[in-house]
């Protein structure tokens, strides 16, 4: 990412799991981290370093903090093509949902993270317990 930047890899990593596709898991485990770890990344800069609260379901972290960072763009485009491919796995989809709706909300786009919050939790069987947790707690928010 350093070398060629950020868009690049991505494109690169997206185009070698469709390569590999279906037997894929591993990389795209990878991409999931990765985009994961770029939201952290721009978290921690944008919030002096402090704890990201909505990952670990903290009342503070449901306090949404608007701002722009590439990196957020570069997660979420890793994050729609993974959602798009998992048929498998609904809660890990669903998961997904989640977070890019959170990408959304943080960057402004509150009716798309609106929109993404409420796929992620649509089929509480078919989501994670801390999905349901943390979406129905943004939807909450949204809807007063």
């Amino acid at each position: 990412m350093k070398d060629k930047g950020i868009d690049t890899t991505i494109d690169h990593y997206i185009a070698e799991s469709e390569k590999l596709s279906p037997k894929n898991e591993k990389l795209n485990s990878a991409m999931l981290e990765a985009a994961l770890q770029l939201i952290k990344y721009s978290w921690n800069e944008h919030n002096n370093g402090s704890e990201w609260g909505y990952w670990f379901s903290k009342p503070q972290g449901y306090d949404i903090k608007k701002y722009k960072d590439n990196r957020l763009a570069s997660a979420e485009k890793l994050l729609g093509y993974l959602s798009a491919h998992e048929n498998k796995d609904l809660k890990l989809r669903n998961f997904m949902y989640e977070i890019s709706g959170y990408i959304n909300l943080v960057q402004g786009n509150t009716k798309t993270g609106k929109e993404f919050y409420a796929k992620s939790i649509s089929n509480p069987d078919e989501a994670y317990a801390v999905t349901l947790t943390r979406g129905n707690e943004i939807m909450k928010r949204l809807n007063k």
